[in-house]
């Protein structure tokens, strides 16, 4: 086709008979692309093009310049990396040849030339060498492999949450630490203490301890509030039971809780997850001294409050208020200001929540480390009650909505604050249910649980070993009355861990 026009010329049919040597490009036939002179269609002939004295002459300007270029390799100057010269004459097959546009070497194979071109010192290509044509004929794998031979199952890889517990320290609480320390999903960053049914210092000292039973001797124990914002201090005796009284191996931190749970929230925004079983004072301090932390946290789970105002503390100072809350008012009216959708577990929830003392026998007589400290945990007195009425931990039922949300059936999400001047009402819980106070919505009550999927979270700790008939168990004996001691008869009782 002619280049000035649509037509068809012998001028097309001139290059497809010319022979492979006048294909090698050089800069004359370089310089004859560039020169034709614009002219009309209707002057030029069908038979061939006229060379006139002016196209002569500024062919052989611009033969002249790629002649430099092509001899000095100017910088700046871009030519074509590749040249695909074709031949189809008659009689005879294709033949492909390949310029070096450095040189005037010529090779038949691109490869080949790649080669060459690379041996250049001064060579920089401006553009790849190769382009992946989609013609390509490399061989291409089929992905859908089908085999006889059973294959290697990959392990899901589970991201670990992040999880910090402020406790001060109690048989349910040391339950609850072997629950969230025996998870492999979960990373226990560190627990943070307070003073509430025992001092700060004996809340540190049972930490460590329970700790030591786990074998998670790499989990942060550290200090918190000794006293509520008010100056209340927990009692100094120790709990009752044989486990608190080992032998302590393990330092606690020299950070305080309170900064350790800012620096901690503020450096994983968004990752950590706060479960609160204790009095309050260490968050609402840290939410004084840092409001973002309230951003920052993932989630929150408060062990606390009631939602019915008939409280029966065992031998406690309140008659309408719970433990944790009425330790520290103050603390629980800070945090309920500035927390925003807390997940809250009430007392009566709790309650009525109970599960059944054979599971127990059967996890706390398995032999195993963990299961001797946490029976040692109980009093005979508190193992007797547990027989009738059922073990009820709500730090187990908190962790395991952590893990779990599904084991929440049933929640209100409603305004609740804390009752602060009230003379028989001090540290109750206020629940606005019906939206008197025209307060936007800040906790979420639990009113319900899965208490299976709870069993056999707690269950699955001890289902790491496995039950042999070989293996002595231990009776427990319970004081009842009428007789010394009551035998309890221990059971198999397996449970499906889900």
């Amino acid at each position: 086709m002619c280049p000035q026009c649509s037509n068809t010329h012998t001028y097309a049919t001139k290059r497809r008979n010319t022979s492979v040597q006048d294909n090698i490009i050089s800069p004359d036939k370089l310089a004859g692309a560039f020169a034709v002179i614009k002219r009309d269609p209707d002057d030029i002939e069908e038979t061939a093009f006229v060379d006139s004295e002016e196209a002569s002459s500024n062919q052989q300007e611009v033969a002249n310049a790629l002649s430099e270029i092509l001899a000095d390799k100017l910088p700046g100057a871009e030519i074509e990396t590749m040249v695909h010269i074709e031949t189809e004459e008659a009689g005879t097959s294709q033949v492909v040849l390949f310029p070096c546009h450095l040189c005037k070497a010529v090779f038949n194979k691109k490869k080949i030339l790649q080669k060459h071109i690379n041996s250049h010192q001064d060579f920089k290509p401006a553009v790849p060498l190769q382009k992946a044509s989609p013609n390509s004929k490399k061989r291409k794998f089929n992905v859908a492999f089908h085999t006889v031979y059973p294959t290697k199952t990959r392990r899901a890889t589970v991201a670990r949450r992040r999880v910090i517990l402020d406790m001060d320290s109690s048989p349910t609480a040391a339950q609850a630490i072997v629950l969230a320390a025996s998870r492999p999903d979960i990373d226990l960053m560190a627990i943070n203490c307070v003073a509430g049914r025992v001092s700060v210092l004996n809340a540190c000292e049972n930490a460590l301890r329970v700790l030591k039973a786990c074998g998670r001797d790499d989990v942060q124990v550290c200090r918190g509030a000794e006293k509520s914002l008010l100056g209340l201090c927990g009692r100094d005796e120790n709990l009752p039971g044989l486990s608190w009284s080992r032998k302590i191996e393990g330092q606690v931190q020299a950070e305080h809780s309170v900064s350790s749970l800012i620096r901690s929230v503020n450096e994983n925004p968004g990752e950590i997850s706060l479960i609160c079983m204790g009095p309050l004072t260490n968050l609402a301090l840290a939410l004084r001294l840092d409001p973002l932390v309230a951003n920052h946290l993932k989630e929150l789970y408060i062990v606390g409050g009631n939602v019915e105002g008939k409280f029966l503390t065992q031998g406690d100072i309140s008659a309408c208020a719970e433990q944790n809350f009425m330790f520290d008012p103050e603390a629980a009216h800070i945090v309920l200001q500035e927390i925003r959708n807390a997940h809250i577990l009430p007392y009566e929830i709790s309650q009525r929540h109970c599960m059944p003392f054979a599971n127990c026998v059967s996890w706390l007589n398995n032999g195993t480390e963990i299961s001797s400290f946490l029976f040692d945990c109980f009093t005979s007195e508190e193992l007797s009650l547990q027989a009738k009425t059922g073990m009820v931990s709500p730090e187990v039922f908190a962790v395991s909505m952590m893990i779990d949300s599904t084991i929440v059936l049933e929640k209100d999400q409603v305004f609740a604050t804390v009752e602060l001047k009230g003379d028989y009402t001090r540290g109750q819980m206020v629940v606005d249910k019906r939206g008197f106070l025209n307060k936007p919505t800040n906790v979420f009550i639990v009113k319900n649980m899965d208490l299976g999927k709870t069993q056999a979270l707690f269950g699955s700790v001890f289902s790491m070993i496995e039950e042999s008939e070989s293996l002595t168990l231990t009776p427990i004996t319970l004081a009842g009355p009428g007789k010394d001691h009551v035998p309890i008869l221990l059971k198999e009782i397996k449970i499906n861990v889900v």
